[in-house]
């Protein structure tokens, strides 16, 4: 496979697995909230709390990029994106949780605006169309994975210990492209 195909593939599969636990976490949180002891009312915290992570990496990501390089942060975003989701699985407190939520947040908001900025600048809209349709199969595929973890009894943590198996398949793509 050619260079530029290989780093549109990996492009787009960060995109499926960036919204994979974003969109899984809404299915899986009456469970969450069951076993941490919290009302289901909570998730709104959650959530907001992770879009502010989200927009801090969205604002801090161009001069990341300017220090470090694209490839770098990338990599670096999708092994804290990694350990995030990781970490919701390991989850037992309301305030760890809040913790993973920022780190997912702040690395989700420098993937999204670091290959947005990458494939703009080195791909072009086509590459750009099928990075945003990524997201929409993740969106779909993350509460569809959930659903059918909790419908067979193999529990949240399962579904989120599968997405971080995933985000690390991303990251060795993105180390590999970065040494193109």
């Amino acid at each position: 496979m050619s260079r530029p195909r290989r780093t549109a593939v990996i492009a787009v599969a960060t995109f499926v697995v960036l919204a994979m636990p974003k969109a899984a976490f809404g299915v899986a949180w009456p469970s969450i909230a069951g076993d941490l002891g919290r009302d289901i009312a909570d998730l709104g915290t959650i959530l907001a709390i992770d879009v502010g992570g989200f927009f801090a990496g969205v604002l801090a990501v161009g001069r990341m990029v300017d220090r470090f390089g694209t490839g770098a942060i990338l990599s670096g975003a999708s092994v804290a994106a990694t350990l995030a989701i990781g970490g919701y699985a390991l989850a037992c407190t309301f305030p760890y949780l809040v913790g993973c939520a920022i780190a997912l947040g702040v690395s989700g908001g420098l993937l999204d605006a670091g290959l947005n900025a990458y494939v703009t600048l080195h791909r072009g809209a086509r590459v750009m169309a099928w990075l945003h349709a990524g997201f929409g199969v993740g969106s779909a595929l993350g509460p569809l994975l959930m659903t059918g973890l909790l419908a067979i009894d193999a529990g949240w943590r399962a579904g989120f210990w599968i997405i971080a198996g995933l985000q690390a398949a991303v990251i060795v793509g993105l180390v590999a492209a970065s040494r193109d």
